[in-house]
């Protein structure tokens, strides 16, 4: 009996490093998003007012925004595991491959 290669467990591992990779710039441009569309100024020098449904969201979009500079540390830390994965991946296919042969 030939065993299936278990090409789940590295979307599912693909795909978290992705999504920990990019998520602090994603919330970066979901808050100049929100900003843009309340017509609010959204700068990373101070927190300004943005009233959006009678509640002033200034603080929690500056905080959005800012996130956008942990992006710094995973970026470079992210694409190397991806990079990682994929060798790991490729490494784990030909053994796999060469077993299941004979």
């Amino acid at each position: 009996m030939v065993a299936r290669f278990p090409w789940r467990r590295y979307m599912v591992l693909a795909g978290g490093i992705v999504v920990l990779t990019l998520a602090p710039m994603l919330v970066a441009f979901g808050a100049y998003a929100i900003a843009g569309l309340n017509s609010c100024e959204l700068n990373e020098g101070a927190v300004t007012p943005c009233i959006v449904l009678g509640a002033d969201i200034g603080s929690i979009l500056y905080t959005m925004g800012v996130m956008g500079w942990l992006g710094l540390m995973t970026l470079p830390v992210g694409a190397p595991a991806l990079l990682a994965l994929l060798v790991i991946l490729i490494v784990h296919l030909v053994v796999h491959r060469h077993r299941n042969a004979g």
